[in-house]
């Protein structure tokens, strides 16, 4: 079995013109994206991303493009994550992500 390997990364976007002011100071807009790879580097197209919001267990998904890229978009994120990817034929893979 071939492993995946992952890029991810967590990104907080900044709000335009003083939006973020009127927002709750713990509520940011996070932005999850990455790339899911053979070990050789290779992409994997399809691959199911699953994003989770630690403070209340809502998941967000996602599948890989032809390039292995997804992006998963949080609105009003908490900065804190549970990762997990799986593709057939792949050993599957989790991490947690924290905004920095």
């Amino acid at each position: 079995m071939v492993r995946l390997l992952i890029a991810a990364a967590l990104f907080a976007a900044a709000a335009p013109n003083g939006v973020r002011s009127q927002q709750p100071s713990a509520a940011r807009h996070d932005i999850v994206r990455g790339r899911v790879t053979t070990d050789s580097g290779a992409p994997i197209r399809g691959a199911d991303v699953v994003v989770t919001r630690i403070s209340d267990a809502s998941p967000r998904t996602a599948t890989t493009d032809a390039t292995g890229a997804y992006t998963i978009d949080w609105p009003n994120g908490s900065g804190d994550y549970a990762l997990t990817v799986s593709a057939p034929g792949f050993r599957a893979y989790s991490a947690h992500l924290v905004r920095q």
